[in-house]
């Protein structure tokens, strides 16, 4: 497995100044910062604490973030064969789906919870279930329209450290239970 995350490091100068401007994103991360830079990185997701860090990017203002994963995934792959690609809530894209099914990979998305689409579903499933069903959905890019199609995991109540939660993951993986989508998902914490 492999989890993609972004990083963000504050800019504390003077943005007039600055000789890196395109790099810069607009908004407060930290005290006295209005600037900062965001850094793409995809590392092994594994059970040590020990990191294994396969590529990483400073990404541009304003750029398109799944044109990062995407090339990124296209050099790991000539090198590595990777069970899956593990992503948070911030890459919650059909831009970002898109370009991971142009690359025939698998991915687990952590979708965020937007619009009412998934209310319904969760509140006719019982404590503990998991449906998987199938959206699809336009998103716009350079003037243009693709229609991207998914599937997505909704699990409803499942318990974790004592606590109960829904969860809902974009995905291309077929698997048995709703443990085990949780379980590799979960990988992703140890980055």
């Amino acid at each position: 497995l492999a989890s993609f995350d972004i990083t963000e490091e504050p800019f504390y100068g003077d943005f007039a100044k600055a000789q890196d401007k395109l790099y810069l994103h607009e908004g407060s991360i930290a005290k006295g910062s209005e600037f900062y830079y965001a850094y793409l990185t995809v590392a092994i997701t594994c059970n040590v604490q020990q990191k294994y860090i396969l590529d990483g990017a400073i990404v541009p203002n304003g750029r398109y973030i799944e044109d990062y994963i995407f090339e990124m995934i296209k050099h790991i792959k000539k090198l590595l064969n990777i069970e899956a690609f593990l992503f948070d809530r911030g890459f919650a894209s059909w831009g970002v789906i898109h370009y991971l099914k142009k690359l025939r990979v698998n991915y687990i998305i952590f979708w965020k919870k937007q619009g009412e689409w998934y209310v319904e579903i969760l509140e006719s499933m019982d404590h503990g279930e998991f449906k998987r069903i199938s959206r699809e959905e336009a998103y716009k890019r350079d003037k243009s329209y693709f229609w991207t199609k998914s599937h997505f995991v909704l699990i409803k109540q499942f318990e974790y450290k004592d606590k109960t939660y829904d969860w809902i993951f974009a995905t291309n993986l077929d698997l048995d239970s709703a443990s085990a989508y949780i379980k590799r998902y979960k990988k992703r914490w140890c980055i």
